[in-house]
């Protein structure tokens, strides 16, 4: 067990390593899911090599090689947390129930409405020159749905946001969602006002969607 645990220290140690290049890389691309990526793909190759590697091959390791791995293992708890903090603002699973929420409240939505929001001078309700994208059609609605995932809660912002999506049944507008820096959402029609963070996926999958259909890009 005891060598066991030095592998899975020694992998992540070097999975912190990985870390700090994936961190470099989204710094210099500016792209946040770089660096989560990086994260979460590093720490799990590094669990599931240390749980298979064979433990002669550690057990062969001279005795200084053992103690620097022991010295180097606060990078290997650094892992961990960092690891746990992007599970818990970057993941789905810090988002699942406002997820399940959102989907129980636009599943009766037949109109989807995507404003442009640099297009209106003013705060006040929309007068149509605004509107870049109408969706009617249900079946595109539902695919349209399945590219949001939320994850953890995220910081409110000042910013109207860019760009605003509203969710209609027939006359009434049943939810409204508005985009702060490509990278959260405020979410408004289920309750108290919520603002969340977008997975990974997520606002890739979103990016690309708003691009092709509306000529918006998230920032």
């Amino acid at each position: 067990m005891k060598t066991r645990v030095l592998l899975v220290l020694q992998c992540l140690e070097l999975a912190f390593l990985a870390t700090v290049v994936a961190c470099f890389a989204a710094v210099c691309a500016k792209k946040r899911e770089v660096a989560e990526l990086g994260v979460l793909m590093s720490t799990l190759a590094a669990v599931v090599a240390g749980m298979v590697r064979s433990g002669r091959s550690f057990s062969a390791v001279v005795r200084w090689q053992r103690m620097v791995t022991l010295l180097m293992s606060p990078f290997a708890v650094l892992q961990l947390v960092l690891f746990l903090g992007w599970v818990s603002i970057g993941t789905p699973i810090a988002g699942w129930r406002q997820n399940a929420k959102f989907k129980e409240l636009v599943r009766e939505a037949d109109r989807v409405e995507i404003h442009d929001m640099s297009r209106r001078l003013f705060d006040g309700a929309s007068n149509g020159n605004d509107v870049c994208c109408v969706l009617t059609d249900k079946e595109e609605i539902a695919a349209f749905v399945e590219l949001f995932g939320f994850a953890g809660k995220a910081e409110p912002c000042g910013c109207k946001g860019n760009p605003s999506i509203e969710w209609w049944k027939g006359d009434e507008c049943i939810a409204r969602l508005s985009v702060h820096h490509g990278d959260r959402f405020s979410i408004t029609g289920c309750g108290d006002p919520v603002n969340r963070w977008l997975t990974c996926l997520s606002r890739l999958e979103l990016k690309s969607w708003l691009e092709s259909r509306c000529g918006i890009e998230l920032k």
